[in-house]
């Protein structure tokens, strides 16, 4: 009869394996967790490299082209470390990188002079170094070195 309730003597008997998904999802939501944050660091952290390789590459550029040969080693690292700071700052939150050591200008054999801008990134982590403390001494670097003509 269909709408009918079933009997006193009928009683429902629980399945076996009712908690198991409830147990499975307990275990394993911890570790999705872990790995989605993971992925969302891992573009973080190709998001802060690709800045700091950008700020270099501006640094450098804008160290290259000088005024007069008399203060173009100070002019060129000035604008370098400029250059450099403007570009992190559209990218980055202050205090997360550095421009160390400041651009160098080197000469070579030929007595051409080169100009290379290092920079450093640390504490770009969002979640991960306030989990796993080993995360939060990592550092990111980029550097670009341009001839100066």
């Amino acid at each position: 009869m269909p709408g009918s309730y079933p009997k006193k003597s009928e009683k429902r008997r629980a399945d076996p394996e009712s908690g198991a998904i409830t147990v499975e999802f307990i275990f394993l939501l911890p570790l999705f967790l872990l790995i989605l944050s993971g992925m969302v660091e891992l573009g973080n952290m190709w998001y802060v490299q690709h800045a700091l390789n950008s700020a270099s590459r501006a640094g450098a550029r804008a160290g290259v082209v000088y005024i007069s040969s008399s203060t173009r080693n100070t002019w060129a690292t000035q604008q370098a470390t400029t250059a450099a700071n403007n570009c992190l700052s559209q990218f980055l939150p202050s205090g997360v990188w550095s421009i160390t050591p400041a651009p160098s200008i080197k000469t070579d054999n030929n007595g051409v002079n080169w100009l290379t801008v290092s920079i450093q990134a640390t504490n770009y982590f969002i979640i991960l170094d306030k989990i796993i403390p080993a995360f939060a001494s990592a550092k990111l670097e980029a550097a670009y070195t341009m001839r100066m003509e």
